[in-house]
């Protein structure tokens, strides 16, 4: 049976750079954080976390699950609210996986020496975010948190 809004859900923001992407009652969310995955429900003590690169999970008071990926930000778990900051998030059915497959590619060819003068860190991000795009939207539309 679905939890009602007024029952066991809580509102949820995610506000990429390019804007405000979601906002909305949510009964639980999943963030990679850089400690590793951390759960969410109402009534979560408050705290501020940073984000990792991975994949975000929400699930709705409908019991859908979104799924998106997310590259690095803040979190913060407010009484009433929780506001999620990402350098970068894409919902799963957005993501362009030629895109991403394209950057992964170039990513390992810079850290594979080909190319003079890189930044060899910014490469190893660049190839983390790629590979984590490709996971989350290859992944099938799931059914619950726990797969």
């Amino acid at each position: 049976m679905p939890e009602r809004e007024n029952g066991h859900s809580f509102p949820v923001v995610i506000i990429s750079p390019d804007g405000e992407i979601f906002r909305d009652e949510a009964v639980s969310i999943v963030v990679p954080a850089v400690d590793g995955y951390l759960g969410v429900l109402k009534g979560h003590v408050p705290m501020i976390t940073v984000l990792d690169v991975g994949e975000m999970l929400i699930r709705t008071p409908d019991e859908h699950i979104l799924s998106l990926a997310v590259a690095g930000g803040f979190m913060e778990v407010r009484r009433d609210e929780t506001v999620v900051l990402c350098d970068h998030a894409e919902f799963r059915e957005d993501i362009d996986v030629i895109r991403a497959s394209k950057a992964e590619e170039r990513a390992r060819e810079r850290l594979t020496g080909r190319m003079q003068d890189i930044n060899v860190e910014r490469a190893q991000v660049a190839l983390k975010k790629s590979v984590n795009r490709e996971k989350v939207a290859q992944r099938k539309e799931r059914k619950k948190l726990i797969e």
